[in-house]
């Protein structure tokens, strides 16, 4: 193997059959004299635009156009060679017969007047792609600025198109590097160098539709490539491509090629890296591995693209068909980053409305129409963009840190939730009524000393199941608790006559002081106290007062129960006592536990509603799991 010498800041370019080099700036040294009669009434023969391995390209201008092309003139020792002038006369024909916009448009093919070939082609402005990349892996700001990601897998979208036209024409390119890969200055994007191609037989009998026949340009048997004969560039080249076997060579060994460019692309590093040409061939048929992501995790890479590379540069077997999958590949890809795209342009002008109606009410509460439409337009924002930081902090904060005044809509909800638990508090108020009902018969077991006071407190007890009858009939959460323990309070303290108002009735009076507490509206609570205050006191204050008979009565340092409703008789009264003693440690205990409970389940989903939030917001949003009371105020 004989590799030629690279071009500068090219990659080595090797052909067994027929060395070449990859084109480039030359310096005029006078090493390349003019053509000697390119018909000078037709073309005005400029500067050496580059020298490749078998001939040199010049500036011209046609004069009959009236527009500058570039002429490839075979040089003068390989038109000495008939083999190297057929190729060199096919790669004009090849790259003629193929009309698409990436692939450089030949105009003329023709004999200058000391015998050697020509053929003139457009010329075409820009940058390479090997350029470019070498820019991009350099940090340059400009050439990031001008060639973003998008635009590189644009480009590589076209190139795979003109690569699949080739295809589709029976021509294999086996040279596609990024050194033959131009950007014009106006977004075109040219693949260069046909000078490799070759056309494929099999392609004859499966020609693609649309396409317009094969490309006629076969060498004569005695110059074509013969088996074992490595052409390409190594790093670009697939194994079998290596290996030289014709048999094996079709359109799959370009597929290879454009893998590896995208995974350039994606990576800024080539595929197979190596310090002489032996050893990136060696490393390619050992074989190649293609997960860009895993080669350079710190670069954004799709794994839909890494997907694409890993397939389009594996075995033989296993390898993409078609330069056409590669393409359908990637413009799938680039048209989700386009729907991307446009929803983060919609979230952005969801969030600029949502500042806007917020900055309306800077420095003054927020309405809730305000609140309500800003919370609509970044909810939208969040939507259509999860990543968007600014509006998931935004929404975090209008959520977590609510109103400083309930909304009015939102405050009949909560009244009508609390209604709805106050129904179900009726079985308790039930529970209650026959506890009051049945209290008095217990009095009879004990023995009445007086009837009257017996008949009082009968009637007293007697008015608390008919006020909760009526407050369920009438179903008034306002007076309704208030008329209840009203009524409850008067017969504990007409009950209190029994043994007393400072025996039994400061627990009674407590049990029902916690059912008025658990069945209240919030704005009625209050009344509660001097309720229980008054119920208690009266009796005590009357009696004090000699209004009323005393129910104790001190003598020698003892205290004695003087009874005025029942007789002391040990055990009814024990059992009297037994019973008042557990009805409002029951009752109590059943309402505040049953209030636990729900405020348990309460926290519980308030937790998790934040421990939801903190998981789809960012922590910069202020999202916190701790009580109002640890956390900071507000900021809207």
């Amino acid at each position: 193997m004989n590799p030629s010498r690279p071009t500068t800041g090219s990659r080595e370019t090797v052909r067994i059959a027929d060395t070449t080099q990859t084109l480039g700036p030359v310096e005029l040294d006078g090493s390349f004299p003019p053509p000697a009669d390119v018909d000078p009434d037709r073309y005005e023969i400029r500067d050496i635009l580059g020298v490749g391995g078998m001939g040199e390209i010049r500036l011209c201008r046609d004069r009959r156009i009236g527009r500058e092309v570039a002429l490839k003139l075979i040089r003068a020792e390989s038109a000495a060679r008939p083999e190297s002038v057929a190729r060199f006369e096919r790669e004009a024909r090849v790259q003629g017969q193929l009309e698409h916009p990436a692939i450089v448009p030949v105009y003329d093919l023709g004999l200058e007047g000391s015998g050697r070939s020509f053929f003139t082609m457009k010329r075409v402005r820009g940058r390479t792609l090997r350029e470019v990349l070498s820019g991009l892996a350099a940090g340059d700001a400009t050439l990031e600025a001008e060639f973003s990601p998008r635009r590189m897998l644009s480009a590589f979208s076209q190139l795979c198109w003109a690569v699949a036209f080739a295809h589709s024409r029976g021509v294999v390119h086996r040279d596609i590097k990024p050194e033959n890969v131009m950007f014009g200055d106006f977004g075109e994007v040219h693949l260069l160098d046909w000078g490799v191609a070759t056309v494929i037989e099999d392609l004859r009998a499966t020609n693609e539709e649309g396409a317009r026949g094969v490309v006629d340009a076969e060498l004569p048997n005695d110059h074509r490539t013969m088996a074992g004969e490595m052409i390409g560039t190594p790093g670009y080249m697939s194994p079998e491509q290596i290996h030289g076997n014709p048999d094996e060579l079709d359109e799959r060994v370009d597929v290879f090629a454009l893998g590896a460019v995208l995974f350039e692309i994606l990576t800024l590093e080539p595929l197979v890296t190596g310090a002489k040409a032996h050893e990136v061939v060696a490393a390619t048929l050992i074989g190649v591995d293609a997960r860009a992501r895993a080669r350079t995790p710190s670069r954004d890479i799709p794994p839909e693209l890494e997907l694409v590379c890993v397939r389009a540069t594996a075995p033989l077997e296993q390898r993409t068909s078609s330069a056409r999958e590669i393409r359908e590949a990637v413009e799938r890809y680039l048209d989700g980053d386009r729907d991307l795209e446009r929803r983060r342009d919609l979230a952005a002008q969801r969030l600029a409305a949502a500042e806007a109606k917020l900055a309306t009410a800077s420095g003054l509460p927020l309405t809730d129409d305000s609140r309500t439409t800003a919370l609509r337009e970044l909810g939208a924002a969040v939507a259509l963009d999860p990543g968007g930081t600014k509006a998931r902090e935004l929404l975090a904060k209008l959520l977590l840190q609510g109103p400083e005044q309930m909304p009015e809509e939102a405050r009949r909800e909560l009244e009508a939730n609390r209604h709805a638990r106050r129904i179900a508090m009726r079985r308790l108020i039930f529970f209650v009524s026959l506890v009051f009902l049945t209290a008095p018969l217990t009095l009879l077991v004990m023995g009445v000393r007086s009837w009257t006071w017996f008949a009082v407190l009968a009637a007293a007890n007697s008015l608390v199941p008919a006020v909760a009858f009526y407050a369920m009939k009438q179903q008034d959460d306002r007076t309704s608790p208030q008329l209840l323990t009203g009524a409850a309070m008067l017969a504990l303290s007409v009950g209190s006559f029994v043994l007393g108002p400072l025996i039994q009735a400061p627990a009674s009076i407590l049990a029902v002081t916690v059912v008025f507490l658990s069945l209240s509206a919030p704005n009625i609570r209050a009344s509660a106290i001097p309720l229980a205050v008054v119920a208690l006191l009266a009796p005590v204050a009357l009696q004090l007062a000699g209004v009323l008979p005393k129910s104790y009565a001190f003598v020698e340092g003892t205290m004695q129960i003087l009874p005025v409703v029942v007789w002391l008789h040990e055990g009814p009264v024990l059992s009297f006592l037994i019973f008042v003693a557990l009805t409002p440690v029951l009752l109590s205990a059943f309402v505040v536990l049953r209030r636990q409970r729900l405020l348990d389940r309460l926290e519980e989903r308030l937790f998790l509603q934040a421990w939801t939030l903190g998981r789809l917001f960012p922590r910069e949003a202020g999202v916190s799991m701790q009580p109002d009371s640890q956390r900071p105020p507000p900021a809207i």
